[in-house]
């Protein structure tokens, strides 16, 4: 059994790895963990983190998997207003809802 955890963790932090460095989205996935917080309830006061991190997971998702802009913008759109806020404050994401 922890082999399999193993074997999973591992394939999970190659994808995190290839998402943050080589995919499509890497700059949107850095800028969006160069945001602190503090910066982010400055313009969603309402955020939470768990909005922070689906968002982060998604696109994280959609770098590792080189979805397109559209796919990437509808599932942005589909977590929540608070989400598509958040994304607004990194430019190469905002540009998908200008």
């Amino acid at each position: 059994m922890p082999d399999d955890f193993d074997d999973d963790l591992e394939r999970a932090l190659q994808a995190a790895d290839a998402a943050l460095n080589e995919g499509p989205y890497k700059k949107a996935l850095r800028d969006l963990l160069a945001l602190s917080m503090a910066d982010i309830k400055d313009s969603v006061p309402k955020v939470s983190f768990a909005d922070y991190s689906k968002l982060l997971t998604v696109v994280e998702q959609a770098s590792a998997a080189n979805l397109a802009q559209a796919n990437l913008k509808a599932n942005i759109v589909a977590l929540g207003r608070t989400a598509v806020g958040i994304a607004k404050l990194v430019p190469s994401l905002a540009a998908l809802f200008a």
